[in-house]
């Protein structure tokens, strides 16, 4: 961030200040009086939040894109799979068993187990809980393996769905993947997401995704 900051004044002139800069998931609700960056934010809060390219952005996606060309080579539209896939870390919430479910990644997986024939979701890793066995032994179908990101490319139908904030750099390779993206309706927001147009750059679906097994089939 300070590199790029640098670079900025380098082009920019401006007067000597102060600047406040948001290293969290989301900057939201933390009552700022003066303007501060932050990677995301929630939209429909009007706070003060000028959004920044979070840290992937600025380090240009290099082997993240590199992997997504491998994918498109490897799995052109012809031979990929017709259903959507997920693959992420367990975030969107302080986890308990009682509230596990209630997380939009969480409703995804319910939904890829209700409808195996048209998702497949699983959480690739725990987090944000202190009761990771407890877990994991109540909910053991909801956790698979990781995934290469080029062999998410095997299938046709990307979801993007919200953890703590925005998905951040997924959000970004899945617009390069050669596959359809479904994103979940957030007011969370990334510096681009102004310029995506619903059905031309993404299939839109309810914040609980009650509404993607429709729309996939």
């Amino acid at each position: 961030m300070e590199k790029h900051f640098r670079e900025l004044l380098s082009i920019v002139k401006l007067p000597n200040l102060d600047m406040i800069l948001s290293l969290e998931d989301s900057a939201d609700r933390q009552g700022y009086e003066a303007p501060i960056f932050a990677c995301a934010k929630d939209g429909s809060l009007g706070e003060p939040i000028f959004l920044l390219p979070d840290f992937e952005a600025l380090e240009g996606h290099g082997s993240r894109m590199r992997e997504v060309y491998a994918g498109t080579r490897l799995y052109p539209w012809k031979k990929k799979e017709g259903k959507g896939f997920w693959r992420g870390v367990m975030t969107g919430s302080v986890f308990t068993p009682a509230n596990f479910k209630q997380a939009p990644r969480s409703q995804l997986i319910s939904q890829s187990i209700a409808h195996p024939e048209w998702i497949d979701a699983k959480y690739s890793a725990v987090s944000q809980t202190d009761q990771p066995e407890e877990i994991q032994n109540l909910y053991a179908q909801y956790f698979g393996h990781a995934v290469a990101t080029q062999d998410h490319l095997a299938y046709k139908y990307q979801v993007l769905v919200d953890g703590n904030s925005c998905a951040y750099s997924r959000a970004f390779w899945q617009l390069f993947s050669g596959c359809a993206m479904f994103k979940n309706d957030s007011p969370n927001i990334q510096w681009f997401y102004s310029a995506l147009i619903p059905y031309e750059h993404f299939v839109p679906v309810k914040s609980d995704l009650s509404d993607l097994i429709e729309k996939l089939s």
